[in-house]
Formats: structure tokens, C-alpha cells, sequence
């Protein structure tokens, strides 16, 4: 079974629906590297790297986490 790691807590990858699981791989990708970011870059890691310097990582993380807990209709 495969887990991703976010914000203290493991996860299980196919308990978390395709949109939360997006999130987390973004916010880690973006958080665990220094990657060039420009507009030109892949969008989710540009607008995860805007957000995490418009609002800060406590209200990226709280976002995340209510994806997590309240998937939008559609998810698994």
C-alpha cells in the first residue's frame, strides 16, 4: 500500500481522493526542493509556490487538510 507523507501524518494513496492527493504532491514537491518557479513552470507548482507566499503555510496546509477531510463531489 502506498503512502505519501503531509504535515506529520501518513496517508494512504487510494483512500484520498485524485484532488487532494494532487495538493499534497504539489505542496511537497514544492516545499522539499528549490525548484525554479516562473510563470513558464508547471502551473500547479507556480500557483502552490503563489500561494504559499500570498497566504503562508498554515492557512496552504489548513486548505489541504479540509480537501483531505471533505472531498469535493465527484472524488472517490
Amino acid at each position: 500500500m502506498e503512502k505519501i507523507y503531509f504535515n506529520g501524518q501518513w496517508y494512504n494513496v487510494e483512500d484520498l481522493d485524485p484532488v487532494s492527493l494532487l495538493y499534497i504532491q504539489t505542496y511537497n514537491k514544492v516545499n522539499e526542493s528549490t525548484p525554479v518557479i516562473g510563470p513558464n513552470t508547471n502551473d500547479y507548482d507556480y500557483r502552490m509556490f503563489q500561494a504559499l507566499q500570498m497566504f503562508g503555510d498554515p492557512v496552504v496546509i489548513e486548505s489541504i487538510e479540509d480537501l483531505i477531510n471533505n472531498p469535493p463531489p465527484g472524488g472517490s
